[in-house]
């Protein structure tokens, strides 16, 4: 890992009080929902050829309705 890398990292632990392996776990816990959120958003505009606020350029009968809450269950277990 390169030295750039080993900093940010070591600025995230600090910024996030990560002290302990649980703290580690729930870091990535929220991590990775987010970037599963990302990754979906991404998907979403791709497929529909539009971002969520720009209708103007929409050209299609298919639409953004909303979303509802979902849970993705990971499994993860600890290094």
């Amino acid at each position: 890992m390169a030295k750039k890398e080993k900093s940010k990292l070591r600025e995230l632990i600090e910024e996030y009080g990560i002290k302990d392996l649980k703290d580690v776990h729930e870091f990535v816990k929220a991590l990775t929902a987010e970037t599963i959120q990302e990754v979906f958003e991404g998907e979403l505009e791709s497929e529909l050829g539009y971002s969520k606020y720009e209708y103007k350029n929409k050209q299609t009968d298919n639409s953004r309705n909303g979303y509802s809450k979902k849970t993705v269950s990971v499994k993860q277990s600890p290094p």
